[in-house]
């Protein structure tokens, strides 16, 4: 067995893109199989990271986002904000959540600026291990790349295609005519990130 607990006689469809067999049956969550685990296809979103103060010399209101990245390039969308924390003079302990997907190889910690609602990249976090995080970066030295919110997870589809470093992905049953691509930026093929306008419907409610 490759996957257990999936719904009973339910027909896949296969396509293999950079050595990984992508599976989809229309019912239950695509999969991807890498030849030892079998897990859903997609970038997982994070729950929110946790805050405490501790020494430093931030001073302000700040929020934070963490993201997950698969296969060492992928990044998916960002979690929800943190709660708020308001150093005076300290610094902030980022508990930083860990993902189960066996494919999560990095994580990426979002911050405000200070009463700021834009999140720049604070730190690339380069394993799936590491619990907390220590900030005392002053705004200024915030990255400019911001977080990412439309790096979504594809729905369930039955049917694949691979055409031009693109998965194109079709019969979903909400959107049963409509066909969804995955993402291409700067060149390199991202087949689990599925941005929301990248779709085109054919032949709309003909059945």
């Amino acid at each position: 067995n490759i996957k257990t607990g999936l719904g009973d006689n339910k027909r896949f469809t296969f396509i293999t893109f950079k050595d990984l067999l992508y599976c989809f049956n229309g019912v239950d969550n695509n999969q991807v199989f890498d030849g030892t685990n079998c897990v859903d296809m997609g970038v997982p979103v994070p729950t929110a990271p946790t805050l405490a103060l501790t020494t430093g010399a931030l001073t302000g209101a700040y929020y934070y986002k963490v993201t997950y990245m698969i296969d060492g390039y992928q990044e998916g969308s960002a979690s929800v904000a943190s709660a708020v924390i308001n150093p005076a003079g300290q610094g902030v302990t980022v508990t930083i959540p860990v993902s189960s997907n066996i494919r999560a190889t990095h994580r990426k910690i979002y911050r405000t600026k200070a009463g700021g609602s834009i999140y720049y990249l604070l730190t690339t976090i380069s394993n799936n291990t590491t619990l907390t995080y220590t900030d005392n970066t002053p705004d200024t030295s915030l990255d400019v790349t911001v977080a990412p919110t439309d790096y979504g997870v594809p729905a369930s589809y039955r049917y694949a295609a691979l055409h031009n470093s693109r998965v194109f992905l079709a019969r979903n049953s909400t959107f049963k005519s409509r066909i969804i691509y995955s993402d291409i930026r700067n060149g390199i093929a991202y087949p689990d990130v599925f941005p929301a306008d990248n779709y085109f419907d054919i032949a709309k409610d003909d059945g």
